[in-house]
């Protein structure tokens, strides 16, 4: 199913801002669309939000890209009454499910090309977005992940989804994303987190094994993070694509993040 109506774009923007709905096995997907005035010769962007679930706040910051790039933006909803958990892929949540039949229903409506997209998540649409890149590299070309709460690391010693060992959940998860590693870190992977973004918020998952591995904050985790993915770079003989861009001053906020931090001209154009 494919439902379309236009919303209210921003008065300065000449893109034009729809949102559509599909159906993938667990339930309807719904997604803003931002398509840009001329036609789009830019990779997609696939940007997806926080467990606040503020996706209108996506829309506004990443409209004047679709005008000024000629790129269409897809900013996927993930309610909260179909979606209780969107940040993790397990046998019982498959938002990797919903992300594939937006991309294909929107191919098949040719609003986008065939071209690999390029992926960004903020905060617990962060976690998503690397996994989903990590189960499905072939699909998405630039990684950005803003200030995840954690990660799931290429470490074959540690349970998914800390790692890419065995876990508690069903499914095999961690062995689909031990095949596709190679192609995963074949691509360029930037992650951004503000300075004073290490606050022990209600949202930072937390437990011992967690906090020794990965760190206390969300700047060290991202810090780890970059610094593991870089050395499975070098060993695997890659180009080190692995970038930490720090945002001077920033908190936990994505508003912040992209108004103080500069965070979306940093995605379109990555050092």
């Amino acid at each position: 199913m494919n439902i379309s109506y236009p919303l209210n774009d921003c008065k300065a923007s000449t893109s034009r801002v729809t949102m559509v709905t599909g159906v993938c096995e667990n339930g309807p997907i719904s997604a803003y669309v931002i398509t840009p005035e001329r036609p789009a010769t830019r990779a997609p962007i696939v940007a997806i939000h926080g467990i606040s679930r503020k996706a209108e706040e996506l829309v506004e910051q990443f409209q004047p890209e679709a005008d000024a790039n000629g790129q269409v933006i897809i900013v996927p909803v993930f309610d909260k009454a179909t979606w209780p958990v969107f940040q993790r892929i397990t046998a019982k949540h498959r938002p990797d499910l919903a992300l594939l039949a937006l991309l294909n229903m929107l191919r098949q409506d040719r609003v986008i090309g065939s071209k690999r997209v390029n992926l960004f998540g903020f905060s617990g649409g962060a976690q998503l977005a690397h996994r989903f890149a990590m189960l499905f590299p072939e699909l998405v070309d630039e990684i950005h992940l803003g200030s995840a709460g954690w990660y799931t690391l290429p470490l074959p010693n540690l349970p998914y989804p800390l790692g890419m060992g065995p876990g508690s959940s069903k499914g095999n998860w961690h062995s689909l994303m031990a095949g596709s590693l190679p192609h995963f870190l074949n691509r360029p992977i930037r992650v951004y987190v503000g300075t004073d973004d290490t606050a022990q918020d209600e949202a930072l998952r937390r437990d011992p094994l967690l906090n020794q591995v990965q760190g206390d904050t969300r700047v060290e985790r991202a810090e780890r993070y970059v610094s593991l993915i870089a050395r499975c770079q070098i060993e695997m003989g890659l180009p080190v694509t692995a970038r930490l861009e720090l945002l001077e001053n920033c908190v936990h906020d994505f508003g912040q993040c992209c108004t103080e931090g500069g965070l979306i001209q940093l995605i379109r154009t990555p050092r």
